[in-house]
């Protein structure tokens, strides 16, 4: 399969982390199309908005080869479409921006 064209992609292969709401910092790998899925699944769908994706940041393990964890009852893995992971970021810079200038603009 070739390549999506997806807005603002990174290289396939490219790691990242995302803040998992149970598990914690969880790392990604950017798949791109998505490997075959198998025949337990017709398809892959994003974790976090439930749409059907064809790439996506997959859960890894250190070796780089896609997480089996069950994070969601009778789904295997975790994926991210590239919105959802984007508007995860972009949560996180802001956060980051906000504590800053608190800490920055406190009174000693």
């Amino acid at each position: 399969k070739e390549p999506l064209d997806v807005p603002h992609a990174p290289a396939h292969g490219s790691c990242a982390y995302f803040e998992h709401p149970h598990e914690g910092r969880i790392k990604l790998m950017w798949a791109n199309p998505l490997p075959c899925p198998g025949i337990y699944a017709p398809s892959y769908q994003c974790d976090v908005c439930m749409q059907d994706i064809q790439a996506a940041w997959q859960h890894v393990c250190n070796g780089e080869e896609r997480d089996t964890s069950h994070f969601i009852e009778n789904r295997v893995g975790w994926d991210v479409c590239a919105q959802c992971f984007r508007e995860a970021v972009l949560k996180e810079h802001q956060h980051l921006h906000d504590t800053m200038r608190q800490t920055f603009t406190a009174d000693p």
